[in-house]
């Protein structure tokens, strides 16, 4: 049918009413085969003759915004829609469906905007409030840690509680001694480290995990610190486990640490063997 209608049309006809016939039922052939595009056009060039009666007129109206609709011209689909109730589609079965499914889709697109919106928003709360507290964000060390920590499966993320001024990230707490480590999803800048640990632990090991079979780990026994490199020996720095751990961030910058995506603390057994022998050598200094 495409080709009989082709060839027609490349005939040149002087008929202006059986040109735009011709391309109204080229654009109808094209539907049945999925091609929106070729049957968008077609359709849109038959009503701009502005030549067909109005049974054909609805006729390719409809063919319009329905190739319109599936290519999501959500704008053209409208404006085809709208010529089909001007000419008394209005009550047509078919182009009330391509009408509804119209709205549905502007539905999801204004939704969309409004998520974008609200979350662009949101992210320049979240880091104006870095700023306000001198608090550097940097990137991963490794690109794929983002997915992994922040992706969207991951269950963490950076936010930004404006009710509290609370800013809130993932924490990962590293045990480099056994090769072991804890991804905490929600932490405030205002938690304690210790809350943390007496729930990975207990205060007396109730709660150890499989690989702490001797109970060495208990929330009272532990240290804790952030490591950096700036260009020497490993920089290794101690955090209080009994004070908020935003301000302690900031503080550390100081020194040359930077949040390097999110909050990773290295958590040792105090004054274990494993904790002299960190220090003992070249490798690390403890500022």
């Amino acid at each position: 049918a495409i080709t009989k209608y082709t060839e027609g049309l490349c005939e040149l006809p002087q008929d202006a009413l059986l040109r735009a016939t011709l391309l109204s039922n080229r654009a109808a052939a094209e539907l049945m085969l999925s091609n929106w595009g070729r049957a968008l056009i077609d359709a849109a060039d038959a009503l701009e003759m502005r030549v067909l009666p109005a049974p054909q007129t609805l006729k390719a109206c409809r063919r319009a915004a329905s190739a319109a609709l599936k290519l999501k011209k959500l704008s053209e689909c409208r404006r085809f829609v709208e010529s089909a109730a001007a000419v008394g589609g209005g009550a047509d079965k078919e182009i009330r469906l391509v009408y509804d499914q119209l709205e549905a889709e502007e539905a999801k697109v204004e939704a969309a905007r409004v998520e974008e919106t609200q979350r662009k928003e949101e992210d320049a709360a979240m880091h104006a409030a870095f700023t306000r507290r001198g608090l550097t964000l940097g990137e991963f060390v490794d690109p794929a840690m983002r997915d992994q920590y922040l992706g969207e499966h991951s269950g963490g993320r950076l936010w930004y509680d404006s009710t509290c001024d609370e800013l809130h990230w993932p924490l990962l707490l590293l045990y480099p001694e056994v090769a072991q480590s804890d991804f905490v999803q929600d932490v405030s800048e205002n938690d304690l480290l210790i809350e943390h640990l007496l729930e990975m632990f207990g205060e007396d090991g109730e709660h150890s995990p499989p690989w702490d079979s001797e109970r060495k780990y208990t929330a009272t026994k532990l240290n804790a610190y952030v490591s950096f490199d700036d260009g020497g020996p490993e920089v290794w720095s101690s955090l209080r486990v009994d004070a908020p751990l935003g301000v302690q961030l900031v503080q550390k910058q100081q020194l040359g640490y930077r949040v390097e995506g999110i909050p990773i603390v290295q958590v040792v057994v105090r004054g274990s063997g494993y904790e002299r022998k960190l220090f003992a050598g070249r490798e690390r200094v403890l500022r």
